[in-house]
C-alpha cells in the first residue's frame, strides 16, 4: 500500500512539472509582438503559427491517445518532449514564416497535445473516483498557470537575447525537464490503480471499459460532446474578445486587466470545479456554472463599468475552467479509465469547432452589427443547450 501511494505521488508530481511547460500557446502573443516589431512580420503572418498550433494540438490529442494505449505513457511523453522542445529549436534556426509555422505550429502543437492528454489520462488511473475531480482540476490549473510563467520567461529572454535565444532556451528546457519527468510515468499495475469500469450508457449491460469505437455508439457520448462544445464555445467568447468588448461597450483602454482576471479565474475554476465535483458531482457543478454564465452572458451587453466587466469575467472564467477540468473526469467515469486517453482525445479533437461556432461567429456578428449583443444571444442559446444536455447525463 505504501509503495503504491509513493508511486502515485511521483506520477502526480511529475505531471505538475510537465504541465508547467505546456502553456506557451497561451503566451504566443509575446512572440507575435516581437516578430512584428523585430522581424517585420505582418499581423497575419504572426498569427499563422498560433492558428496551425491550435489545429495540431486538437488532432494530436486523438492521435496520441491511441499511441499511448499501444506504447504507454512513458514513451508518449518522451516523444511529446522531443516534439515540443525540438519544434522550438526548429523555429529558432529557421526564422521564416514557414519555419516558425512548422516548428512551433506543427511540431510544438503536436507535442503539447501528446503531453497534456497523457498526463491527465494517466493520473486519473491512479486516483480513486471520489478524488478525481480535484486532482484533474489541479493538473488542469497548472496547465493554465503555466501560461503566466511562460509569458514571463519568454519576455525576459526576448528582451535580453532576442527571439531566437528565447526559442532555444525554452525548447532545451522543455526537452530536458519533460523528457526526464516523463521517464517516471507509469500505469498502475492490476490491483494498484482505481480504474473503474462503467456501464454502457443507457443500459444494464455488465460493467466494461469502452474504447473509442464503443464510446461513440452510446447516446451518452453525443450528449457529453454537445455539453462540451456548446458550453466551451460560449465561455470562450468573452475570453477571446474581452479587450474589444470593454473598448466598444465601456470605452475602456485597460483590456489587459480583464484578460488577467479571466486568466486567473480560469485557473481557479479548474481547481475549484474539480473540488466541488468531488463533493457534489461534476454534472451538478457544470449545470450550476452553466446556468450562472447563461444569466451573465444575457446581461453582458449591459456592462459598461470596470466593476461589471470584472464580475462578468469572474463568472465566465470560473465556468470555462470548470469545463476544461471536468470533461476528462466525466469521460473517465462514464466510459471507464482504461481508454481515457483516446476517448478524451476524441472529444478534445472534435471540440476544435469551439472557436468557429463561438469566437469566430461572435466576432463576425460584431463586425456586421457593430456590437457583440447578437453574439451574446447566440452564446445564451448555446449555454441553455449545454445545461439541458448536462442534465441528461447519467448521474455519476
Amino acid at each position: 500500500m505504501k509503495n503504491r501511494s509513493s508511486r502515485k505521488k511521483i506520477v502526480l508530481i511529475c505531471a505538475v512539472f510537465i504541465n508547467l511547460h505546456l502553456g506557451l500557446s497561451y503566451a504566443w502573443s509575446v512572440f507575435a509582438g516581437a516578430l512584428i516589431g523585430q522581424e517585420g512580420w505582418t499581423n497575419a503572418q504572426a498569427a499563422l503559427p498560433s492558428t496551425i498550433m491550435a489545429v495540431a494540438y486538437s488532432l494530436s490529442m486523438l492521435l496520441f491517445g491511441f499511441f499511448q494505449e499501444k506504447y504507454g505513457p512513458r514513451m508518449t511523453l518522451r516523444v511529446g518532449a522531443l516534439l515540443m522542445g525540438g519544434g522550438l529549436l526548429v523555429a529558432a534556426n529557421f526564422m521564416t514564416v514557414g519555419g516558425v509555422a512548422f516548428g512551433y505550429g506543427v511540431l510544438h502543437g503536436c507535442g503539447v497535445g501528446a503531453c497534456f492528454s497523457t498526463t491527465s489520462a494517466t493520473v486519473l488511473k491512479w486516483i480513486p473516483p471520489e478524488r478525481q475531480g480535484r486532482v484533474s482540476g489541479l493538473i488542469s490549473s497548472v496547465y493554465g498557470m503555466s501560461s503566466v510563467v511562460m509569458a514571463v520567461v519568454a519576455e525576459f529572454f526576448i528582451g535580453h537575447g532576442g527571439i531566437q535565444q528565447a526559442f532555444n532556451v525554452i525548447g532545451t528546457s522543455i526537452i530536458v525537464v519533460v523528457f526526464l519527468a516523463g521517464s517516471f510515468f507509469r500505469l498502475p499495475e492490476p490491483g494498484q490503480g482505481y480504474a473503474k469500469a462503467v456501464k454502457a450508457a443507457g443500459g444494464d449491460a455488465p460493467a466494461v471499459d469502452l474504447d473509442c469505437r464503443g464510446m461513440i455508439r452510446t447516446g451518452t457520448f453525443w450528449i457529453l460532446l454537445g455539453t462540451y462544445i456548446f458550453g466551451a464555445s460560449a465561455a470562450l467568447v468573452p475570453i477571446n474578445h474581452i479587450s474589444m468588448i470593454t473598448t466598444m461597450q465601456g470605452g475602456l483602454s485597460s483590456g489587459y486587466v480583464f484578460v488577467s482576471i479571466l486568466s486567473v479565474c480560469t485557473c481557479v475554476g479548474r481547481f475549484g470545479g474539480g473540488y466541488f465535483a468531488d463533493k457534489y458531482s461534476a454534472r451538478k457543478v457544470l449545470m450550476v456554472m452553466g446556468a450562472a454564465n447563461l444569466i451573465n452572458l444575457l446581461l453582458f451587453g449591459m456592462y459598461t463599468s470596470p466593476l461589471t466587466f470584472a464580475a462578468g469575467c469572474i463568472i465566465d472564467g470560473l465556468h470555462c475552467g470548470a469545463i476544461m477540468a471536468l470533461t476528462p473526469v466525466l469521460v473517465s467515469k462514464l466510459f471507464g479509465a482504461k481508454y481515457c486517453a483516446q476517448n478524451y482525445g476524441l472529444i478534445a479533437c472534435l471540440g476544435f469547432v469551439n472557436g468557429f461556432i463561438g469566437s469566430q461567429l461572435a466576432g463576425a456578428l460584431a463586425d456586421h452589427f457593430g456590437s457583440f449583443n447578437c453574439g451574446y444571444l447566440v452564446c445564451a442559446v448555446y449555454l441553455a443547450l449545454a445545461v439541458v444536455l448536462t442534465w441528461k447525463l447519467p448521474k455519476k
